[in-house]
């Protein structure tokens, strides 16, 4: 009978060893100066934080005050807007939109009557609360045409210095607390299965 072979280590022990690569101090310099500059900015950016917490965020309604009566002012006008039949005659339908139209101005002159500081220190509100104003104002004109037999005229948003329409600028500001209902923006519609 035949005997295997002797059996050898593998991989060989000799084989595999290699000294270490030299290293080159100048990485132990960098790697110091790279993580001191780290925790430098590190350090800065939660300073900046701490003093800066209770500031305005410029572009968002973010004071809890104004929060707390945008919220629910917000929401009784966007259940009365969506409430509101739209079927019916046009004469009917115009009413409804004047309802919608009424319904956001109550609810603009109710967060109006929060103290002008307090306004005033919550960057975008005042200009949300005029966006809402010419969207009404927009909503209005719609009406007039349509009352004058203007019955061909689709509602076009109001739009912003950029030329994007203001509701996009409005639920930005107020993500969490106010978006614009839908049928506030298509009055065209109003009264057909699109809303």
């Amino acid at each position: 009978m035949h005997e295997p072979p002797p059996s050898r280590p593998y991989p060989p022990d000799t084989i595999w060893r290699f000294p270490p690569p030299p290293v080159s101090r100048l990485w132990l310099v960098a790697a110091i100066v790279g993580g001191v500059i780290g925790l430098t900015v590190l350090g800065g950016a939660f300073t900046y934080l701490g003093l800066n917490a209770n500031r305005d965020i410029p572009g968002f309604i973010d004071d809890q005050n104004v929060l707390d009566v945008a919220s629910r002012e917000c929401e009784l006008m966007t259940s009365t807007v969506e409430g509101l039949p739209m079927n019916g005659s046009a004469d009917e339908r115009r009413e409804a939109l004047a309802d919608q139209n009424t319904a956001v101005m109550n609810m603009v002159e109710r967060i109006r009557e929060i103290s002008s500081k307090v306004r005033a220190s919550d960057q975008p509100l005042d200009a949300w609360l005029a966006d809402w104003e010419s969207l009404v104002s927009g909503r209005r004109t719609y009406i007039d045409q349509q009352r004058k037999g203007n019955s061909n005229k689709n509602f076009r948003v109001p739009r912003t210095s950029d030329g994007d329409p203001i509701n996009e600028r409005m639920d930005f500001a107020a993500q969490d607390i106010c978006t614009v209902p839908d049928v506030l923006l298509r009055p065209d519609l109003a009264g057909t299965r699109g809303i």
